[in-house]
């Protein structure tokens, strides 16, 4: 392709129209839409790529007080750290950052290792199928573990 080309100057264009928006997660948008032609691309029209404002993208929505899952966070020696309510679905590492416990994750929530286990009532316990092989492997190397 030369160096002169239509379709290079578009993509330049288009790379060099791409511009941070100010949120809590990285993330692009463009100032206009971009369409594919045979001539390559192509900028114009009403409507832009994303009709959602960035900020809502991914946020957490936190239940009414009273009416989410509590969650009591308590370091080794049993002390309370926090309380904080989350909804069914919600993972703890998240919950636990988003409400400023320090809680490492050294897979960062991918369920690959076992910094961030939790330890439950034996009532609650007594309620969950058995482990599987692979998550007892994974238990297996983590620090502090508990019956439950």
């Amino acid at each position: 392709m030369p160096r002169s080309s239509p379709l290079l100057h578009q993509l330049r264009t288009f790379a060099t129209s791409l511009r941070p928006i100010p949120s809590k997660r990285l993330h692009y948008v463009l100032p206009r839409p971009a369409a594919v032609s045979e001539m390559g691309l192509r900028f114009g029209g009403k409507r832009g790529i994303s009709s959602t404002p960035p900020r809502y993208h991914g946020d957490l929505v936190r239940p009414e007080p009273g009416t989410g899952i509590k969650l009591i966070f308590r370091d080794s020696n049993g002390a309370d750290i926090k309380t904080v309510e989350g909804n069914e679905g919600d993972d703890i590492l998240s919950l636990a950052h988003e409400y400023d416990v320090d809680l490492e994750g050294a897979c960062e929530g991918s369920v690959a290792c076992s910094t961030c286990h939790v330890v439950i009532d034996p009532a609650s316990f007594d309620l969950l199928p058995e482990a599987d092989d692979e998550e007892n492997d994974m238990l297996d190397l983590a620090f502090g573990l508990e019956d439950t």
